[in-house]
């Protein structure tokens, strides 16, 4: 049902007059999911705006005051400055004829709404969010190795999301170590990559005691060749799984090590999961869950929109 259509607990002086912020003007993919939070803002100035199928309410609507009044909006006087009401509900995307709009702010309130949308949120998407933030590290590592970012996202928030390596793991067998490749941007295929964005990469792995490249893939290659390698990133995770196969089988010492080869099915492909299956893959193979396209492509993306970004790499900054 058109959301327009419903109205329960807007005011009669409101319901004619506002203006549902389409798909086409929504930067955000989720917001053609159903299930989230439906916001409306009455504004000082006459507009009325809906928002709907919001994901991270509370976040998203500072958005939306940062971008409407070009300025963060930090305390209650300031917003009481520019808006009169503030309207929501939850949408589970199947109860919109009963749940009824609840006036959560007004220009009398002494306090900023936003702690108040949170209560809003599907318990769903809480508890995704607070199992990422169980463990901010691997929250970071995974949306930067899997989110489709925008150009300029990556760019601003170079230093806080995880690079990754520009090589993947090789053996220095001279010194009898592997240099283990790190998962992160590196690896991303959802990004664009440009020449710029690519030599902010160091390609390879410099080998001072062969005189070679290594980290390329299975064979080094000369100095000489290594900035003609740029072409590398994004790095591949199935390429870099049967390169760790192929060192654990090289630097084995007994029959015992070889089957120890690193066999699980990391890249099936997965049915939709369950929150509950997705925490059992946090707590036992986060690796699969951390490169396995399918469970990025039928889940994860499903959950993980810019401001669940957003709130990840602030905690990490935080730390």
């Amino acid at each position: 049902m058109d959301i327009k259509q419903i109205h329960i607990g807007i005011p009669n002086e409101l319901k004619s007059i506002i203006f549902w912020v389409q798909q086409k003007y929504r930067v955000n993919d989720l917001s053609s999911i159903n299930g989230g939070t439906d916001v409306v803002v009455e504004y000082k100035n006459g507009d009325v705006f809906g928002y709907d199928k919001i994901k991270f309410p509370s976040k998203y609507v500072e958005k939306i005051f940062a971008k409407y009044f070009d300025e963060n909006i930090t305390t209650v006087e300031k917003l009481q400055k520019f808006v009169i009401r503030i309207f929501a509900r939850k949408n589970d995307g199947s109860n919109l004829s009963d749940e009824k709009f609840i006036e959560i702010w007004n220009s009398t309130s002494t306090e900023l709404p936003f702690n108040i949308l949170e209560t809003y949120q599907l318990d769903i998407y809480k508890k995704y969010l607070a199992l990422f933030l169980s463990d901010k590290q691997f929250a970071n590592e995974y949306i930067s190795a899997n989110y489709p970012f925008q150009y300029d996202v990556v760019i601003n928030n170079w230093n806080n999301l995880t690079q990754g390596s520009g090589h993947y793991s090789t053996l220095i067998s001279e010194i009898d170590s592997v240099y283990t490749s790190k998962f992160g941007l590196s690896y991303n295929k959802r990004i664009r990559w440009n020449s710029k964005l690519r030599a902010r990469y160091e390609y390879g792995f410099d080998n001072p005691y062969m005189g070679y490249v290594d980290g390329l893939g299975y064979d080094p290659v000369e100095f000489e060749e290594k900035d003609f390698q740029d072409e590398i990133i994004p790095l591949d995770f199935e390429k870099e799984i049967s390169v760790r196969n192929w060192l654990i089988f090289q630097t084995a010492k007994t029959l015992e090590d070889t089957l120890n080869l690193d066999n699980h099915k990391f890249f099936e492909n997965e049915a939709p999961l369950s929150f509950d299956q997705i925490s059992k893959l946090w707590a036992t193979d986060r690796l699969k869950l951390l490169i396995n396209e399918s469970i990025w492509d039928k889940t994860m993306s499903k959950i993980i929109d810019d401001t669940f970004c957003e709130i990840v790499i602030e905690k990490c900054m935080e730390q």
